[in-house]
Parts: structure tokens; C-alpha cells; sequence
């Protein structure tokens, strides 16, 4: 009998050494793929598709936003605060402007955030399109910012620590 419970009890152990095991390794598969996943989006963030949205916008992009892009780690940024709503910025590339809604507005548009409700923050495109960052909110679309230059400059001065990006080192 005593052998019988002896056995019993490293049979279990046993079974949920196992179980533990295996358990381990499917997390760890999870977290690999969401370590890849969240890497691929960090990686959209870090490398804006300049060209992609001047063609879209079809006038040139606003330096304002492009030093923005180039300055700061925008990935790494959680929700910040614009005037009366909490956003994140969006990625600048053609899954991002995919994503507008434009169908929902009534015509196109380049979307820079969305805000807590999902509501884009966005551009007009267009050669004769103003520089103003709208909000389409409560079935009305309204001027946010009259212009990208401000928009970025309440980014900047309503996050004091946002992340630089990292530089490498100076040629000597």
C-alpha cells in the first residue's frame, strides 16, 4: 500500500511537472508573438511613409509634423491630451489612413490620432485643402487645431517627458 501511494504521488508529480511545462511553453509563445507584434508597430511608428501620405494629402507635409515623426519616439507615447479628449497617434503609412473612416465622414481623409471614442483626428487632403486638424464628433465635423503647426506644438507642450528617439552616435 505504501508503494502504491508512493507511486501515485510521483505519478503526479510527474503529470504536473508536464502540465506546468507546458503550459510555460505555450505563454511563452504567446509573448513572442506579441513581443513580434508590438515590435512590427513600433516599427510602422519609427519609419513614417513620407511619400505615401504627400501623395495622399497631394500637397506637401507640413515640416511641423514630419520633425515631430523624426524627434520623438511617437510609438512609445500613450494616450495624451487635446484640448477637451484624450488621443494616440497614429502610425503615418497606408494601414493608418486605410483605417479613417472616411466612408463614416463623407470624404477622405489622413488621420494623425484617434481619440478615446475612436473618433479620427485627422487632415483634409487636397492641393487647395486648408492645414487645419479637424475632428468629425457628434455628426459634425469640427477644427480641432487651425493648423498642424499648433496641433503639434500642444503635443509637445502637454507631454513635458515624451521619449526621444535615440541617436546613434556622431561619426568622428
Amino acid at each position: 500500500m505504501l508503494i502504491a501511494g508512493c507511486v501515485a504521488v510521483c505519478l503526479a508529480a510527474i503529470l504536473l511537472k508536464r502540465g506546468i511545462v507546458w503550459i510555460a511553453r505555450r505563454l511563452s509563445g504567446a509573448a513572442v508573438r506579441d513581443l513580434r507584434a508590438r515590435d512590427a508597430e513600433n516599427q510602422r511608428y519609427r519609419n513614417p511613409d513620407w511619400q505615401f501620405l504627400q501623395q495622399h494629402l497631394q500637397r506637401p507635409v507640413n515640416p511641423a509634423l514630419a520633425l515631430l515623426y523624426s524627434t520623438y519616439d511617437i510609438g512609445s507615447w500613450p494616450m495624451i491630451q487635446l484640448k477637451d479628449r484624450e488621443a494616440r497617434l497614429c502610425a503615418i503609412d497606408a494601414e493608418s489612413i486605410s483605417s479613417g473612416s472616411a466612408e463614416f465622414i463623407g470624404h477622405e481623409i489622413v488621420p494623425l490620432a484617434f481619440d478615446d471614442c475612436g473618433q479620427a483626428i485627422y487632415l483634409k487632403p487636397g492641393n487647395d485643402a486648408s492645414d487645419a486638424v479637424y475632428v468629425y464628433d457628434g455628426g459634425e465635423e469640427e477644427i480641432l487645431f487651425p493648423s498642424v503647426a499648433e496641433f503639434v506644438e500642444t503635443l509637445r507642450s502637454n507631454t513635458a517627458n515624451l521619449s526621444l528617439k535615440s541617436r546613434p552616435p556622431a561619426a568622428a
